[in-house]
């Protein structure tokens, strides 16, 4: 096991007691925000065309005036 063995009194209230929660709370938060990371990335793949990924990088004033007009994207 990761700790070693546990002290006979890993229950009661302790020091130990507390890191593990604030440790498993942690390691569950970092898990959930690395799998939603992984999801939106593959959503914003699937619906963002790849020539307007990079726009995002640029000025908004610059990244508009470089889009194509909305006439051409209804068609």
């Amino acid at each position: 096991m990761m700790f070693g063995n546990f002290p006979e009194d890993w229950i009661a209230p302790s020091p130990l007691r507390t890191e593990l929660i604030v440790y498993v709370i942690l390691y569950f938060l970092v898990v959930f925000l690395l799998v939603q990371n992984f999801l939106l990335a593959i959503i914003v793949e699937v619906l963002v065309p790849p020539s307007h990924l990079l726009l995002f990088l640029l000025p908004p004033a610059l990244a508009h005036s470089l889009l194509p007009s909305p006439l051409i994207l209804s068609r």
